[in-house]
């Protein structure tokens, strides 16, 4: 695609083979002023309400709590709590931060791997907005792009392990975790490869919650999970 459009949206190779090399390109000090001015607005931005609403809710269900003081439920894989505890342990405040630049670097990662072109992506208003309530969907969009250059690199033990994350956001982390997947072609022992990782920590989740996703279903019922119009 050619003109201003074409511009925005591609970032010159999409050649999976040159998947590395675009990964580990210099950023440009326009990539470092916007992510710097979005890191500067997560910072002054912390103390008011409205910042890291998601992000509350991660921290609250590491420690037990499922819903939220405003009233949101927890309706994520059991298995992401040891993530979010961890992330928890300085201080709701900070690791909010933290969690949302970990984000950020998510949705970097992932427009130098698909050759997006990282500016616009991070400056999107939906972008922006998931960075400021500490959703998880830079870290599944980080993820996604990672299993895509691992199936391209046939390492398959690391494309089981990311799926982990990818599916954080099941809408639309799991049909785009199958589709990179089943594009890849694997092999019959490539499956048996990609769920060395999955499948203990998925039954250990079980084994250390019970079962979950009734849990989460019977939340579901008594509170529903609120809409958003944005694009993630």
């Amino acid at each position: 695609m050619k003109g201003p459009v074409g511009w925005l949206l591609h970032d010159g190779d999409r050649d999976p083979a040159r998947i590395g090399e675009r990964v580990r390109t210099t950023a440009t000090p326009t990539e470092l002023l916007v992510v710097g001015s979005i890191v500067a607005v997560l910072v002054l931005s912390t103390p008011y309400s409205g910042s890291g609403i998601d992000w509350e809710i991660f921290a609250g269900a590491a420690d037990g709590e499922f819903v939220s003081d405003r009233g949101l439920g927890y309706y994520y894989a059991y298995w992401l709590l040891p993530i979010f505890e961890v992330y928890a342990l300085p201080g709701l405040t900070v690791g909010g931060l933290l969690w949302s630049i970990t984000n950020l670097g998510g949705v970097w990662f992932a427009s130098r791997v698909f050759g997006a072109r990282s500016v616009v992506v991070l400056a999107g208003f939906g972008t922006l907005s998931g960075f400021y309530t500490g959703t998880i969907t830079g870290v599944a969009l980080g993820a996604l792009a990672g299993m895509y250059w691992a199936a391209h690199e046939r390492r398959w033990t690391l494309v089981g392990g990311l799926s982990l994350l990818a599916v954080a956001k099941p809408q639309w982390g799991l049909p785009l975790a199958v589709l990179i997947v089943l594009q890849a072609r694997p092999p019959l022992a490539a499956w048996f490869r990609m769920a060395i990782v999955p499948l203990p920590i998925v039954v250990a989740s079980f084994a250390a919650f019970g079962w979950w996703p009734g849990e989460i279903l019977g939340r579901a019922s008594e509170l529903p999970p609120e809409g958003n119009g944005s694009l993630w």
